[in-house]
């Protein structure tokens, strides 16, 4: 199915925190309502690749992830592509 989304790439992150430098596991929110789903989010200076643990649907370019770890907000960034 074309609308199965397991990989996110995103623009520049922008941290509520100390940016992390190398890959680590989150949750990640999708939508404004949208139960998070767990993450492998992998920073690269002005880009970020999240991996989804548990696929999604249609997901597009331009909305925003937001990520957490527990109830702390990390960071947050747009969705350039999802595959």
């Amino acid at each position: 199915n074309r609308l199965v989304v397991r990989q996110l790439r995103c623009g520049e992150p922008r941290w509520c925190t100390d940016p992390p430098g190398q890959l680590f596991q989150a949750t990640v929110q999708l939508r404004a309502h949208a139960t998070p789903l767990r993450a492998h989010v992998d920073p690269n200076g002005d880009e970020l690749t999240i991996n989804l643990l548990e696929p999604t649907f249609g997901i597009a370019p331009g909305q925003m992830a937001a990520i957490y770890r527990g109830a702390q907000v990390l960071g947050s960034a747009i969705i350039n592509t999802a595959s």
